[in-house]
């Protein structure tokens, strides 16, 4: 099984409290390293597909789902405590 990078320190802490890490992280850079992190963990993820079928298959597939929709959620309130675009 892959084993998944992360671009820093671990991002775990600064997840339990979002608004505050990102009221903290005017040039985005925080923002952007969570964002690499989650996208690591999508493309190990990804690449157990090829190994895996049926149910394992779909489960996989979810979570891939759910990464994506927590980078979406990482770049929204990072936008909406700064009110602009984080560019990434």
């Amino acid at each position: 099984m892959p084993t998944v990078q992360t671009p820093s320190a671990n991002v775990f802490p600064d997840l339990s409290n979002l608004e505050k890490t990102f009221r903290d992280d005017r040039s985005g850079d925080r923002a952007r390293e969570i964002l690499a992190y989650l996208k690591n963990v999508v493309n190990s993820t990804e690449a157990m597909l090829n190994v895996e079928t049926g149910l394992d298959r779909r489960v996989i597939v979810r979570l891939i789902e759910g990464f994506h929709a927590a980078s979406r959620i990482v770049r929204h309130i990072w936008e909406h405590v700064h009110g602009c675009a984080l560019a990434v």
